[in-house]
């Protein structure tokens, strides 16, 4: 039986990629003999994590404000200063994302010199990104968290638009139901009868049994290895843009938080089932390849596995491919960061079934394991071309060309 529960869902926050399910613009734009677009999710975005590298494979509107500090605005102080040694370890400490331990030793920095401004913009970037990284399990106390960075730099207009962010999300999620599962936090309106009945039962069971496909694919099983459970928020279709910001169009949004619009979960389940598997493609992604994996890799894996059974991909493999037939392909550089640069409908299409066609053409040619090994590079600091080349020994260049070149 579901509860009630008031816990607050986690910000627009680290990691990258909300990327779309099928960028399905409409049926007007869609082929006629592409059936299986009429089932098909709308399609969806990737907000900007608050903390995303510009590099990242982001697929996102424009943000409504600039990311928060990055390592740059980490600042050394004067070797002579007497506490520059404390100051320097919680530098090291952020940058290895050991969030508590340097507010820790910023704060004592602080303490021991108010008065020296290094010391509490640093003190308010640490605040800043432990609450931006614990948002999911500890709501309340980051949100504080973030009220304490905000009057320490009160001149920074990324905290405070981060600020309007969760204060929108919280808002929209006060008193909804929750219940989870061995991996997922499900939270969703109690008002809608027909989640509270089964479906929340059923959306749990579709996500487990995408954890588990994913995990054997990408051979690591995030949960079991200390990641907190996934979120997964599912709202009326109006709270979803407004939360959001994405709009009608949108399918669904991954960012860092699984985010579905539900108008009726009966009529809709298949839908949204799709929906939740091309999602959490993307946070499995997130977890082996961190924030800079390409968007064609990112979003091409999130096609390639999110279809159930072989024969599905197949089709809409082979209806990817099909479209692709005469169109003049992109150039894979305009492929690397986000897709969301793309405003042309055609031009989206064409980067959307591009990438699943190479990811595709990968894992036929050189295996599926070799596209793991080039998001699991990505993490590493490898771009996937040299993760590609030290395991097939030829360029990603030659392979992506011998695929454009069977189009």
């Amino acid at each position: 039986m579901s509860t009630s529960s008031n816990n607050l869902l986690r910000v627009f926050g680290l990691t990258i990629t909300l990327l779309g399910l099928w960028y399905a613009l409409g049926k007007a734009n869609a082929p006629s003999e592409d059936n299986y677009l009429e089932n098909a999710a709308l399609p969806q975005t990737d907000l900007v994590p608050i903390d995303a590298e510009a590099a990242g494979p982001v697929d996102s509107p424009e943000p409504e404000d600039p990311p928060p500090g990055t390592a740059e605005q980490v600042t050394a102080i004067d070797p002579a200063h007497a506490l520059n040694e404390q100051n320097q370890e919680a530098i090291q400490a952020l940058k290895e994302e050991r969030f508590r331990e340097a507010e820790e030793l910023f704060r004592k920095c602080h303490e021991a010199d108010p008065e020296e401004p290094v010391f509490t913009a640093n003190l308010a970037e640490a605040l800043a990104r432990k609450a931006i990284a614990e948002f999911d399990s500890k709501p309340e106390d980051s949100f504080d968290a973030l009220v304490e960075a905000i009057d320490l730099a009160p001149d920074r207009a990324d905290l405070k638009g981060l600020e309007q962010r969760w204060l929108k999300i919280l808002e929209a999620q006060a008193g909804y139901a929750e219940d989870q599962s061995q991996h997922f936090v499900l939270q969703y309106d109690g008002d809608k009868g027909e989640l509270l009945s089964n479906g929340y039962l059923a959306v749990l069971q579709d996500l487990e049994a995408a954890y588990q496909d994913y995990g054997e694919f990408f051979d690591i099983f995030p949960v079991e290895d200390g990641r907190p459970k996934f979120a997964v928020v599912l709202y009326d279709r109006d709270v979803f843009d407004s939360v959001t910001g994405i709009g009608e169009w949108a399918g669904g949004a991954f960012d860092g938080t699984i985010r579905i619009p539900v108008r009726n979960f009966k009529r809709d389940h298949a839908r949204i089932r799709g929906v939740l598997r091309h999602e959490l493609v993307h946070a499995f992604i997130q977890e082996l390849g961190g924030k800079k994996v390409p968007g064609w890799l990112n979003e091409g894996l999130a096609q390639y596995l999110s279809p159930e059974g072989d024969g599905q991909r197949a089709l809409e493999v082979q209806s990817a491919l099909r479209r692709l037939k005469g169109k003049a392909p992109l150039p894979w550089t305009k492929l690397a960061g986000t897709l969301a640069s793309l405003t042309d409908a055609a031009t989206i299409r064409i980067a959307y079934d591009q990438s699943m066609g190479l990811t595709h053409w990968i894992a036929f040619h050189y295996g599926e394991r070799t596209l793991v090994s080039m998001v699991t590079g990505c993490k590493q600091g490898k771009p996937p071309g040299t993760s590609f080349q030290d395991q097939i020994h030829i360029p990603l260049s030659a392979a992506s060309q011998d695929f454009v070149d069977s189009l």
